[in-house]
């Protein structure tokens, strides 16, 4: 005897939810994980690498509830931004 279509329908929106339901809680333990790596600035910036060689380093605006803004820095725009900083004279700490 074989399983009708009702039997296959909610076999598989049951697998469907068991998915989402795990990428839900790797997504959490992923969110979780980068609030860790993230150091916070001053003024509701904080700036964290990406984790990988590519050397970025991302700087983020937050309200104290959600992201606002995103901005990835890449390590020639990294470069420019210490030449711009040594040439107005900021002193590093």
């Amino acid at each position: 005897m074989g399983v009708g279509f009702h039997g296959l329908y909610n076999r598989s929106i049951r697998s469907n939810f068991v998915l989402i339901r795990t990428t839900r809680r790797n997504a959490r333990k992923d969110l979780r994980k980068q609030n860790a790596m993230k150091e916070y600035l001053g003024d509701g910036v904080y700036a964290r690498d990406d984790g990988y060689v590519n050397g970025l380093i991302i700087l983020t605006t937050e309200d104290g509830v959600r992201v606002t803004n995103i901005i990835y820095l890449e390590p020639q725009v990294i470069a420019n931004l210490q030449v711009y900083l040594k040439a107005k004279g900021y002193k590093t700490p």
